[in-house]
Protein backbone atom coordinates (compact mmCIF):
# COMPACT_ATOMS: atom_id res chain seq x y z
CA UNK A 1 0.00 0.00 0.00
CA UNK A 2 1.28 3.43 -0.81
CA UNK A 3 2.52 5.51 2.08
CA UNK A 4 -0.09 8.26 1.62
CA UNK A 5 -2.89 5.73 1.32
CA UNK A 6 -1.78 3.98 4.49
CA UNK A 7 -1.65 7.21 6.49
CA UNK A 8 -5.09 8.38 5.40
CA UNK A 9 -6.67 4.98 5.87
CA UNK A 10 -5.31 4.63 9.38
CA UNK A 11 -6.60 8.12 10.15
CA UNK A 12 -10.17 6.85 9.74
CA UNK A 13 -9.60 3.21 10.77
CA UNK A 14 -8.55 3.79 14.34
CA UNK A 15 -7.92 2.19 17.72
CA UNK A 16 -5.61 -0.81 18.24
CA UNK A 17 -5.23 -1.51 14.52
CA UNK A 18 -6.17 -0.09 11.16
CA UNK A 19 -9.43 -2.05 10.98
CA UNK A 20 -10.80 -1.80 14.55
CA UNK A 21 -13.13 1.18 14.18
CA UNK A 22 -13.84 4.54 12.62
CA UNK A 23 -13.37 8.15 13.61
CA UNK A 24 -16.73 9.85 13.16
CA UNK A 25 -17.16 13.61 12.84
CA UNK A 26 -20.41 14.93 14.31
CA UNK A 27 -22.30 18.21 14.42
CA UNK A 28 -25.51 18.77 16.34
CA UNK A 29 -27.72 21.85 15.99
CA UNK A 30 -30.61 22.30 18.41
CA UNK A 31 -33.45 24.74 18.94
CA UNK A 32 -35.11 22.58 21.57
CA UNK A 33 -36.17 24.57 24.62
CA UNK A 34 -35.84 21.46 26.77
CA UNK A 35 -34.53 17.91 26.31
CA UNK A 36 -36.80 15.45 24.52
CA UNK A 37 -38.58 13.49 27.22
CA UNK A 38 -38.10 9.77 27.61
CA UNK A 39 -40.68 7.58 25.87
CA UNK A 40 -41.41 10.36 23.34
CA UNK A 41 -42.83 8.83 20.15
CA UNK A 42 -41.11 9.18 16.78
CA UNK A 43 -42.05 8.39 13.22
CA UNK A 44 -39.02 7.77 10.95
CA UNK A 45 -38.93 8.48 7.23
CA UNK A 46 -36.44 9.01 4.43
CA UNK A 47 -36.05 12.66 3.46
CA UNK A 48 -35.94 11.83 -0.26
CA UNK A 49 -39.16 10.20 -1.45
CA UNK A 50 -37.54 9.64 -4.86
CA UNK A 51 -34.53 7.82 -3.44
CA UNK A 52 -32.83 5.50 -5.95
CA UNK A 53 -32.53 2.80 -3.28
CA UNK A 54 -35.67 2.49 -1.12
CA UNK A 55 -34.52 -0.92 0.14
CA UNK A 56 -31.43 0.61 1.73
CA UNK A 57 -33.57 3.45 3.11
CA UNK A 58 -35.84 0.89 4.78
CA UNK A 59 -32.81 -0.75 6.38
CA UNK A 60 -31.63 2.60 7.76
CA UNK A 61 -35.15 3.34 9.00
CA UNK A 62 -35.20 0.02 10.91
CA UNK A 63 -31.81 0.78 12.47
CA UNK A 64 -32.94 4.25 13.60
CA UNK A 65 -36.11 2.80 15.10
CA UNK A 66 -34.03 0.27 17.01
CA UNK A 67 -31.66 2.95 18.31
CA UNK A 68 -34.65 5.02 19.47
CA UNK A 69 -35.84 2.08 21.55
CA UNK A 70 -32.35 1.58 23.01
CA UNK A 71 -32.26 5.26 24.00
CA UNK A 72 -35.61 5.03 25.84
CA UNK A 73 -37.78 6.51 23.09
CA UNK A 74 -40.66 4.94 21.19
CA UNK A 75 -40.94 4.37 17.44
CA UNK A 76 -44.38 4.19 15.82
CA UNK A 77 -45.49 2.95 12.41
CA UNK A 78 -48.23 5.58 11.95
CA UNK A 79 -47.17 9.21 11.70
CA UNK A 80 -50.46 10.28 13.30
CA UNK A 81 -49.43 8.48 16.50
CA UNK A 82 -46.13 10.33 16.78
CA UNK A 83 -45.02 13.43 18.65
CA UNK A 84 -41.95 13.92 16.49
CA UNK A 85 -40.78 13.01 13.00
CA UNK A 86 -37.20 12.01 12.13
CA UNK A 87 -36.25 12.45 8.49
CA UNK A 88 -32.88 11.23 7.30
CA UNK A 89 -30.67 11.48 4.24
CA UNK A 90 -27.39 9.77 3.34
CA UNK A 91 -24.84 10.64 0.70
CA UNK A 92 -21.24 10.62 -0.43
CA UNK A 93 -18.59 13.01 -1.73
CA UNK A 94 -15.31 11.90 -3.25
CA UNK A 95 -11.87 13.49 -3.20
CA UNK A 96 -8.90 12.53 -5.32
CA UNK A 97 -5.36 12.88 -4.01
CA UNK A 98 -2.54 13.28 -6.52
CA UNK A 99 1.09 12.71 -5.60
CA UNK A 100 4.31 11.00 -6.66
CA UNK A 101 6.08 7.88 -5.46
CA UNK A 102 9.72 6.94 -6.05
CA UNK A 103 10.66 4.30 -8.57
CA UNK A 104 14.18 2.94 -8.10
CA UNK A 105 16.31 1.76 -11.02
CA UNK A 106 19.02 -0.74 -10.14
CA UNK A 107 22.20 -1.77 -11.92
CA UNK A 108 24.56 -4.69 -11.55
CA UNK A 109 27.81 -5.89 -13.06
CA UNK A 110 31.54 -6.38 -12.52
CA UNK A 111 34.05 -3.92 -11.18
CA UNK A 112 37.79 -4.66 -11.71
CA UNK A 113 36.92 -8.26 -12.47
CA UNK A 114 34.78 -8.79 -9.37
CA UNK A 115 31.02 -9.19 -9.21
CA UNK A 116 29.65 -5.99 -7.72
CA UNK A 117 26.10 -7.25 -7.17
CA UNK A 118 22.96 -5.18 -7.37
CA UNK A 119 23.10 -1.47 -6.55
CA UNK A 120 20.75 1.45 -6.64
CA UNK A 121 21.23 3.36 -9.82
CA UNK A 122 18.93 6.34 -10.22
CA UNK A 123 15.49 7.29 -8.98
CA UNK A 124 12.54 8.67 -10.87
CA UNK A 125 9.13 9.69 -9.51
CA UNK A 126 5.91 8.46 -11.03
CA UNK A 127 2.47 9.98 -10.40
CA UNK A 128 -0.41 8.13 -8.77
CA UNK A 129 -3.94 8.90 -7.65
CA UNK A 130 -5.88 7.84 -4.55
CA UNK A 131 -9.62 8.41 -4.15
CA UNK A 132 -11.23 8.85 -0.75
CA UNK A 133 -14.92 9.08 0.04
CA UNK A 134 -16.69 11.22 2.63
CA UNK A 135 -19.76 9.26 3.73
CA UNK A 136 -22.36 11.35 5.53
CA UNK A 137 -25.69 11.07 7.30
CA UNK A 138 -28.09 13.88 8.15
CA UNK A 139 -30.98 13.46 10.60
CA UNK A 140 -33.65 16.10 11.24
CA UNK A 141 -36.21 16.12 14.06
CA UNK A 142 -39.43 18.09 13.66
CA UNK A 143 -42.63 18.22 15.71
CA UNK A 144 -45.44 16.36 13.98
CA UNK A 145 -47.98 19.02 14.96
CA UNK A 146 -47.50 22.60 13.85
CA UNK A 147 -48.44 24.86 16.76
CA UNK A 148 -47.48 28.06 14.92
CA UNK A 149 -50.44 27.91 12.55
CA UNK A 150 -48.20 28.56 9.55
CA UNK A 151 -48.20 24.99 8.28
CA UNK A 152 -44.40 24.90 8.41
CA UNK A 153 -42.76 22.22 10.51
CA UNK A 154 -39.77 23.85 12.16
CA UNK A 155 -36.60 21.83 12.59
CA UNK A 156 -35.98 21.26 16.29
CA UNK A 157 -32.72 19.36 15.94
CA UNK A 158 -30.36 18.49 13.09
CA UNK A 159 -27.57 15.99 13.47
CA UNK A 160 -24.81 15.41 10.94
CA UNK A 161 -22.19 12.65 10.95
CA UNK A 162 -19.37 11.95 8.49
CA UNK A 163 -16.64 9.36 7.96
CA UNK A 164 -13.79 9.41 5.42
CA UNK A 165 -12.83 6.05 3.88
CA UNK A 166 -11.03 4.58 0.91
CA UNK A 167 -14.03 2.40 0.03
CA UNK A 168 -17.05 3.46 -2.01
CA UNK A 169 -19.41 1.14 -0.08
CA UNK A 170 -21.50 3.20 2.36
CA UNK A 171 -22.98 0.06 3.90
CA UNK A 172 -19.69 -0.55 5.67
CA UNK A 173 -19.96 2.69 7.67
CA UNK A 174 -23.69 3.46 7.97
CA UNK A 175 -23.88 1.87 11.44
CA UNK A 176 -21.03 4.10 12.66
CA UNK A 177 -22.75 7.21 11.27
CA UNK A 178 -26.00 6.29 13.04
CA UNK A 179 -24.33 5.54 16.36
CA UNK A 180 -22.35 8.78 16.11
CA UNK A 181 -25.52 10.84 15.59
CA UNK A 182 -27.26 9.18 18.51
CA UNK A 183 -24.35 9.91 20.84
CA UNK A 184 -25.43 13.55 20.59
CA UNK A 185 -29.12 13.04 19.85
CA UNK A 186 -31.09 16.20 20.67
CA UNK A 187 -27.98 18.09 21.79
CA UNK A 188 -26.25 21.15 20.38
CA UNK A 189 -22.58 20.23 20.08
CA UNK A 190 -21.52 23.93 19.79
CA UNK A 191 -18.69 22.79 17.50
CA UNK A 192 -17.71 19.77 15.46
CA UNK A 193 -17.00 16.75 17.62
CA UNK A 194 -15.07 13.65 16.65
CA UNK A 195 -15.19 10.31 18.38
CA UNK A 196 -13.69 6.90 17.73
CA UNK A 197 -16.30 4.14 17.57
CA UNK A 198 -14.85 0.65 17.84
CA UNK A 199 -16.11 -2.27 15.81
CA UNK A 200 -16.95 -4.12 19.04
CA UNK A 201 -19.03 -1.25 20.41
CA UNK A 202 -22.29 -2.76 21.77
CA UNK A 203 -24.46 -0.55 19.57
CA UNK A 204 -22.46 -1.43 16.45
CA UNK A 205 -22.80 -5.13 17.22
CA UNK A 206 -26.52 -4.64 17.77
CA UNK A 207 -27.05 -2.81 14.46
CA UNK A 208 -25.15 -5.45 12.50
CA UNK A 209 -28.03 -7.85 13.12
CA UNK A 210 -30.66 -5.49 11.70
CA UNK A 211 -31.30 -5.71 7.98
Amino acid sequence: MRKLSLILSCFSFLAAGCTSGYRVYINGYSELTQPIKQNASFYVEADDTNSPNPIFDNQIKAKIESLLERHSYTSVSDINDSEYVISFRVGSDSHQYYSYEPYYHTYFGYHHGYWSGYNFGYTTYVPYYDTYYDRWLSMKVTARRDDSGTGDKKALWVGEAAVSTGSDDIRGVIDYLLVGCFRYFGADTSRQRNIVIAEDDPEILHLESIR
